[in-house]
């Protein structure tokens, strides 16, 4: 060390020069990194989104689910699990890979697979693979509303113009849109009215599928629509292209009738309209309006992304003439910008306050100067390089960075602190005397970073979701503390050596603090009165185990922009839902504070939001002036006010992780699985009630599968032949009446129109109308819908759920004592019941998992304690000292334990991150004090620097940015306390003199 601390005397001015450039080049490409409240904290997974307007769950699974899953997706490599869900007109896999597993790798070989999906029924669309999303993916919600445009022709322009440009920007990863009204031709089938014209509907759908280029039905001629080809001449090639007349509804109703028995048009025998698909979503606001919601791939910088979506919008203003355009429903950038402001303002404080400070302590400029350029230079080249390593910048990074911040500050303290003694006992000090003191502190500030680096280990073997938060943490303070080391090495020596001439100044500060370290020790008196600080310390560290039961690791965001979900009974009509909706999102217009209210119904093609009609979000937007907490709370209040409605009120990064963590599963899960619901529901009921008997287990019940009204319509084979028809027969003629065929498209200035054959609105109206619905029959005639088929009403599974491709009911219960020994119990109770054919139990535990992963994770944390014992063991050559400083090290939590209640508990990442970095002083100045580097003043000069350090931050008041800072700030200062009075009169009271004493 003496011959590294020696090169850097000697190259002082190079060493200098390199720091101030990382420094400035550091600030100045800082102000671009890529800054988010949360790191990405999903699985490696991939969704596969099918759409099939108009089937029922029950269809959906058997035509779309199941072939996907058991056929094309399970075994995919590096599989994990499979879990789908079947709703009305939509299936939606998820397919979730191993921790670790390449994203784009796993994509690449699920894409491989859905090559063969061709051979799936032709019921909807295509399967399409999701683009990956990152875990808080939403950037932007934009509103176009208007007055005078028709929301026809805004979403023809919002599909063709709008999207299209916001997909291209980088970053953007899908942009769905809700309320989207796609036009369409529509030929609006009466039956009775065919029937009076001798028509029937196949001429129909031959007439309106031919009479266009191209046709997706296989059996009409579109579907081959043929090139023109060129004409050549002797000199010159002409292409022949064919114009389609049929551009408007009217044009359309002009095409005549095939195979009529009189010349007959289109228009005469239908209702040929304009009109738009049936909805599966919508959007709720005063004003006829789309909502465009603007999604990032993970890792993209938000800031940017939504900086480059605002411009997209601005450049496209003007040919939306009549459309106004609102791009501050929900906007994340402006919590990220303002958290970005309040976190560079209290760092330049906390700069200042550090520089004030040893200016104070150590009386002169030069010191000072020493302690701020090792702190500055930490940080900023710490930010630096995860900005040039990709690393997006979060509220773990901040947390990181301030545990190794205060940990550097205190080794340059101790460093400043010995060489002020030194020049003070020897002011004409030799070179060699300053290469010695700095030698002997850095050696002491390596060991301590070592150790430092060592006990966050354990942090990257949590659990998978709070190892994905932890990971950011861990990650930022181990290359602050060995930048910080290398820093010491080498910035330290360098300006030291460049500001040790002048004048020896002694500092009134200092003296005195240091006369009361020194006395303490002694004052404190033997090892009884010791035994008795540590007790009380011990006792008062003990109140933070009932402070680490917090709900949630993750402070919540400050955000202005609120999220409130509302859910009806499935069933729920689209009408109703906007009804309710509407009237809730009027409510919340009205509490003072709110400035924008934005609200969607249902999904949208390609959304994140899966559920059906029956659900809704609306989106909340806070003025700037308005009070946080009281705004909240009154919109809190509208919407739990809503009977019959349920109702939850968050912010969306809190939503996202809270979806994670119920995803985590119960205590137990006896999950059983088959094919017959019904059967496995009467079987699931026998296990809650048999499980429930057993010791230890509580609260034992069936998940619900919620249900809603379904049609179902069953051809009855004797009547039907009767009239010469087939159950497909039935089929094919009344789903092209209720819920309309695809007959061809129509291409038009690079957009893409679908024309639709359907039944009119008195069809499809009620169940009446579709009882008697008018079937064609061979003969030319018709008959009643209901005269062939049974039309009833029954409840149906609104959702079926897959887990490893089968149908499962799960039993879910609660777990009070020994987890190992109740699964067990369980698993021997279910075992030898009987099941229903094709079915069979599974038991699972949430509990369980996590006593194996903390089982592990004190594994890890063992092996580190006792590589930490080696070190220090290493350094002292002495077992004693090495166990002594080990165990009286968690002593310095209970000032942060004492303090941390004020501002949300242990249990919350900024006030145990405190915790930590108040452990980690106890191991720093230990290790310095017992290796004589450091006098008995020394650890209270580096906690008045840190002190002064933290006090802006204290004092930063809420809102953006201070959600971590503040309440690790504030538990700092009382962990400092218990930190310094573990290493001033628990630690010379039981280790000795320490080796070579600085007097």
């Amino acid at each position: 060390m003496s011959g590294l601390v020696s090169a850097s005397l000697r190259t002082s001015r190079l060493l200098l020069a390199v720091a101030v450039g990382v420094v400035l080049i550091g600030v100045t490409q800082l102000a671009s990194a890529k800054v988010d409240y949360l790191p990405d904290f999903m699985p490696p997974s991939v969704q596969i989104q099918t759409e099939a307007l108009g089937l029922s769950a029950a269809e959906v699974e058997q035509l779309v689910t199941v072939p996907l899953e058991q056929d094309l997706l399970n075994g995919v490599p590096w599989l994990d699990h499979i879990h789908s869900r079947s709703q009305p007109g939509l299936s939606a896999i998820d397919v979730v890979f191993e921790n670790g597993t390449d994203l784009y790798a796993a994509r690449q070989m699920v894409q491989e697979r859905l090559t063969q999906a061709h051979a799936l029924p032709n019921v909807g669309s295509p399967p399409v693979m999701v683009e990956p999303l990152a875990s808080v993916s939403r950037v932007a919600m934009i509103g176009m509303s208007s007055n005078s445009v028709s929301l026809i022709d805004m979403s023809v322009l919002a599909r063709w113009k709008v999207r299209p440009t916001l997909m291209g920007i980088p970053g953007v990863a899908n942009v769905s849109i809700y309320g989207m009204r796609d036009r369409q031709l529509q030929v609006e089938v009466d039956p009775a009215r065919l029937k009076a014209a001798g028509v029937n509907l196949t001429q129909v759908i031959d007439t309106a599928g031919n009479a266009l280029w191209v046709s997706p039905l296989t059996f009409v001629e579109a579907s081959t629509p043929g090139t023109g080809g060129f004409i050549e001449g002797a000199n010159q090639r002409l292409a022949v292209q064919h114009v389609l007349p049929i551009t408007t509804a009217q044009s359309l109703g002009q095409v005549a009738v095939e195979g009529a028995p009189t010349p007959l048009r289109l228009g005469d025998v239908t209702q040929v309209v304009e009109d738009h698909q049936p909805l599966i979503g919508d959007s709720v606001s005063p004003t006829p309006t789309l909502y465009l919601v603007v999604q990032k791939f993970p890792g993209a910088d938000t800031v940017a992304v939504t900086k480059a979506v605002d411009e997209a919008m601005a450049s496209l203003a003007p040919g939306l003439g009549g459309i106004t355009v609102d791009n501050s429903i929900y906007r994340p950038a402006t919590f990220l910008e303002s958290a970005a402001r309040t976190v560079s303002l209290a760092g330049a404080l906390m700069l200042l306050a550090l520089l004030t400070g040893a200016a104070l302590v150590f009386w002169t400029w030069r010191l000072a100067l020493v302690v701020v350029a090792a702190a500055l230079t930490t940080v900023v080249a710490t930010l630096y390089a995860l900005h040039v390593a990709g690393a997006t910048l979060t509220s773990m990074t901040l947390g990181g960075v301030l545990v190794a911040t205060v940990v550097v500050i205190s080794q340059v303290a101790v460093a400043a602190e010995d060489l002020a003694r030194q020049r003070a006992a020897e002011p004409e000090g030799a070179r060699d005397l300053l290469v010695a003191t700095l030698a002997r502190s850095q050696v002491s500030a390596a060991v301590g970073a070592l150790v430092c680096g060592l006990l966050v280990v354990p942090a990257l073997f949590l659990d998978p979701l709070t190892t994905a938060f932890t990971r950011a943490a861990a990650l930022a303070f181990g290359l602050a503390v060995a930048v910080g080391t290398v820093v010491g090495i080498a910035v330290v020596p360098a300006t030291a050596g460049a500001v040790r001439a002048g004048p020896v100044t002694r500092s009134p500060v200092r003296d005195r603090f240091g006369a009361i370290a020194e006395r303490v020790p002694g004052r404190a008196g033997g090892r009884l009165r010791t035994i008795g600080v540590a007790a009380v310390l011990l006792l008062v560290g003990l109140s933070a185990l009932p402070q680490l039961g917090s709900p949630s690791l993750v402070p919540a965001a400050q955000d202005r922009n609120l999220l409130v979900r509302l859910d009806t009974l499935a069933g729920t009509s689209l009408t109703e839902m906007d009804r309710i909706t509407g009237s809730v999102a009027d409510r919340i217009r009205q509490v003072p504070g709110v400035a924008q209210v934005g609200g969607h119904v249902g999904r949208a093609i390609g959304s994140d939001q899966l559920g059906d009609v029956n659900g809704a979000e609306v989106w909340v937007a806070m003025s700037a002036d308005a009070d946080y907490a009281a705004t909240r709370s009154a919109v809190g209040a509208v919407v739990r006010s809503w009977a019959g409605v349920a109702a939850h009120l968050d912010t969306y990064p809190s939503e996202r992780i809270a979806s994670v963590e119920a995803a985590g599963g119960h205590d137990l899960v006896v999950r059983l699985f088959g094919q017959d619901l019904t059967a496995l529901q009467q079987t699931a009921g026998t296990v809650a009630s048999a499980v429930g008997g057993l010791d230890h287990v509580r609260d034992a019940r069936v998940q619900p599968i919620p249900r809603q009204p379904t049609v179902a319509v069953e051809v009855d084979l004797a009547a039907a032949r009767k009239y010469g028809l087939r159950p497909g027969d039935v089929r094919r003629e009344a789903t092209t009446l209720a819920s309309g065929l695809t007959v061809g498209n129509l291409y038009q200035q690079a957009q893409i129109f679908d024309v639709v054959v359907r039944g009119t609105q008195n069809v499809r109206s009620d169940l009446t109308g579709l009882s008697n619905l008018q079937i064609g029959t061979p003969d030319g005639g018709s008959v009643r819908l209901g005269d062939v088929a049974k039309v009833t009403v029954t409840a149906q599974p609104a959702s079926i759920v897959h887990d490893q491709v089968l149908r499962s009911v799960d039993v879910v219960a609660r777990i009070d004592g020994d987890v190992a020994s109740v699964v067990d119990a369980v698993r021997a109770r279910v075992g030898s019941m009987p099941m229903p054919p094709e079915a069979h139990v599974e038991v699972l535990s949430a509990a369980q998992d996590r006593r194996t992963d903390l089982v592990s994770t004190l594994a890890v944390a063992a092996a580190v304690l006792v590589a930490v014992l080696l070190v220090l063991q290493a350094l002292f050559g002495s077992w004693r000292r090495a166990a002594l400083l080990m165990l009286v090290s968690p002593l310095g939590l209970a000032g942060a334990a004492a303090v941390a209640p004020l501002v949300g508990g242990l249990g919350t990442v900024g006030p145990l991150l405190a915790g930590i970095a108040a452990v980690m002083l106890v191991l720093v100045w230990g290790i310095a004090v017992l290796r004589g580097s450091a006098s008995r003043s020394g650890p209270g000069v580096a906690a008045v620097l840190v002190a002064v350090t933290l006090v802006p931050a204290a004092l930063v008041g809420s809102g953006p940015g201070t959600e971590l800072l503040r309440p690790f700030a504030i538990t700092m200062l009382g962990g400092l306390v218990s930190a310094l009075a573990v290493v001033l009169l628990v630690v010379p009271a039981f280790a000795g003199r320490p080796e070579g004493e600085l007097a």
